[in-house]
């Protein structure tokens, strides 16, 4: 698996954003390496972390879960959100290179996005308001019973620092059903967008 993903990356160039996400690989026999959640397809299931070309769809690279007990000493014991990104983004070509990069809030936070712009990279990706650093002003709290809800479309954006660093981070909360939740190393401003609505 490890040649066949080396063998991914070899010939490839990625375009300048990218994203990384898990995959899953429907299987319901005896391996301690199986997962299992109840909000997927394919519930029991072996999973890989794939980063993907967002032009094309191409997987760059990848590696298979092997289970809990997974060895992350090579990089600091980080948290197990921080590890898999931490090892896909270990090519150093990858490095210095003004790519952007898209997760979702599992991995998203404060400390990844320091450590990914200090390799180079961008960042871009939602952000749970309770995640550790995450300032309460930066939130849009959901409205208790009796209180009035914001409106959908509405937004700001505020701008902070990098701990240790001069690179600004951007929170962007937006009011949709419910309140979405932004972190970004780029910088944004508001704007109008075009929504597509299936009862238009």
């Amino acid at each position: 698996m490890n040649k066949l993903s080396s063998n991914c990356s070899r010939w490839y160039r990625l375009y300048q954003k990218f994203d990384i996400d898990e995959c899953c690989f429907a299987f319901k026999g005896r391996h301690r390496a199986r997962c299992y959640n109840p909000n997927k397809p394919c519930k029991w299931h072996f999973k890989a972390y794939c980063l993907n070309c967002a032009e094309t769809g191409y997987l760059y690279s990848f590696f298979m879960y092997q289970g809990k007990d997974e060895d992350r000493s090579a990089y600091n014991d980080c948290a197990a959100t921080e590890y898999p990104v931490k090892r896909l983004l270990s090519d150093p070509r990858l490095h210095s290179s003004g790519h952007i990069l898209a997760l979702d809030n599992w991995y998203t936070s404060i400390q990844l996005a320091a450590w990914v712009r200090k390799i180079g990279i961008h960042l871009v990706g939602t952000i749970m308001a309770n995640k550790k650093s995450v300032p309460k002003s930066c939130v849009f709290r959901k409205a208790k019973r009796g209180e009035p809800k914001k409106p959908r479309g509405a937004m700001q954006v505020r701008e902070t620092t990098i701990p240790g660093s001069t690179d600004s981070l951007y929170f962007i909360a937006w009011q949709d059903n419910k309140p979405v939740h932004l972190l970004s190393t780029i910088q944004t401003f508001e704007s109008e967008v075009d929504r597509v609505s299936k009862e238009d």
